[in-house]
């Protein structure tokens, strides 16, 4: 039986699926999964030889629910008629036809939302709640993250988006407001992918991240994730961690090596020295950055300025500042 890994590790039974599992990446690697199985579930509607599923799970209520989860994700189109979800809780087959019952407990408030905001199909509610069941989140007690989503960035963009491919970004017309913030991270740690805003493309590594700001899903403001100056040997790197979903800003130089700030949202260069702000709205700098000190106290004299989201450098000291509603030039 061929294994998958999630965030680098070899999924070999339940419990690791359950340790390390993110719904972006299982998304990614969906196909990858019920391969795994593919051999068994052509044995599963004659309820046949299933040694090999039952060494990946731990009982036959889970091998019940594994058999649905890969039923859906080979044809998610396709209706699940044998399973039914009504309220609290949802039937699935198990020998010999009969229906097996699973309490959904923590699950209800997340499918009733789900249903009330109409964006999935009442199959791709089942089979997500048929993954959750599996991984435990319908208990009480789980800490798995619980997400009613079947695109980790497209048309419902969030403030932290784990990318495990290409993503293109709309770029919008004109500036508007009000502006969000919004993190767009490489989650996949075996390939780079590439980020498309207008005909502006940005190769991100594993873990390298960009912030953008948007008006509703268009992006007004693509902030730089990599600035250097060869003169002064100095570079900036912004990374994110998909778990605490923080940012984080390395300073390469020859005398100091790596330095990291975190939680930063913005950077820049000035005299060849790194400026930065942090998401709590509080813009760093050397004090023999003096340009750049006059052009932040000119802002924050402004009354939007509780407002900040981030700042842009257009040339070696012109900066221009974004509020929730507001830009400073």
């Amino acid at each position: 039986m061929a294994m998958i890994t999630m965030q680098g590790v070899t999924i070999l039974r339940i419990s690791d699926f359950r340790r390390f599992f993110t719904l972006g990446e299982f998304l990614y690697k969906k196909e990858q999964f019920y391969q795994m199985f593919i051999e068994e579930q052509r044995c599963y509607c004659a309820f046949g030889n299933k040694s090999d599923a039952l060494m990946f799970v731990d009982n036959e209520r889970e091998f019940y629910l594994l058999r649905i989860l890969c039923q859906w994700l080979e044809n998610p189109d396709k209706e699940i008629t044998v399973s039914t979800l009504d309220k609290d809780v949802l039937y699935v087959p198990g020998k010999n036809g009969e229906k097996v019952l699973f309490q959904l407990n923590r699950l209800v408030p997340y499918i009733n939302e789900a249903k009330k905001q109409n964006r999935l199909t009442k199959k791709s509610i089942l089979g997500l709640t048929v993954l959750y069941l599996l991984l435990g989140a319908n208990e009480q007690d789980s800490d798995i993250p619980v997400v009613y989503e079947l695109q980790t960035v497209g048309l419902q963009l969030k403030d932290f988006n784990e990318c495990w491919d290409d993503v293109d970004i709309e770029k919008g017309d004109g500036l508007m407001f009000p502006l969000h913030r919004r993190i767009f991270v490489n989650a996949n740690p075996q390939k780079p992918i590439t980020v498309t805003w207008g005909i502006k493309n940005t190769v991100l590594q594993p873990k390298e991240c960009l912030i953008g700001l948007f008006y509703g899903n268009a992006c007004h403001v693509l902030l730089p994730g990599k600035i250097t100056s060869y003169q002064n040997k100095v570079s900036l790197r912004l990374t994110a961690d998909v778990e605490t979903k923080r940012t984080r800003m390395e300073v390469h130089t020859p005398s100091d090596g790596v330095v990291y700030h975190d939680d930063v949202v913005s950077m820049a260069l000035a005299n060849g020295l790194p400026v930065w702000a942090t998401s709590d709205g509080d813009i760093r700098c050397p004090d023999c950055c003096y340009a750049f000190i006059k052009r932040k106290e000119a802002f924050k004299k402004m009354k939007y300025a509780n407002d900040f989201l981030a700042f842009v450098q257009e040339s070696d000291d012109n900066y221009v500042f974004y509020a929730t509603n507001n830009v400073n030039h």
